[in-house]
């Protein structure tokens, strides 16, 4: 069971991991479409942190920094946050995600 909890908390990172490759692409005209408007651009989380790795498996030694992770929780879906803040808990990785 703590592994369905792991590969969830992985693939909420790879989702965020996704979206900041997005940062500063809704400029100008598109700037009413940014669907994270109120999020600014990220500093500690990497787009590039899981490329080279296919699925969550393979990417189990990847850990974020506890920045990365406060700045993951602000881009992944408000449906996907309590899941993922419940996987960071059972992984004792919790504290950083809430100061977000």
């Amino acid at each position: 069971a703590l592994q369905r909890w792991h590969e969830l908390y992985l693939y909420c990172e790879r989702i965020a991991a996704d979206t900041v490759k997005f940062d500063g692409v809704f400029i100008k005209d598109l700037e009413i479409l940014n669907p994270l408007s109120n999020v600014s651009p990220a500093k500690h989380l990497k787009p590039d942190t899981f490329d080279g790795f296919s699925d969550s498996k393979n990417s189990g030694g990847i850990k974020l920094c506890s920045k990365a992770v406060a700045e993951a929780i602000l881009r992944i879906s408000p449906n996907l946050q309590s899941l993922y803040l419940r996987a960071l808990r059972l992984e004792e990785r919790c504290h950083p995600a809430l100061s977000a």
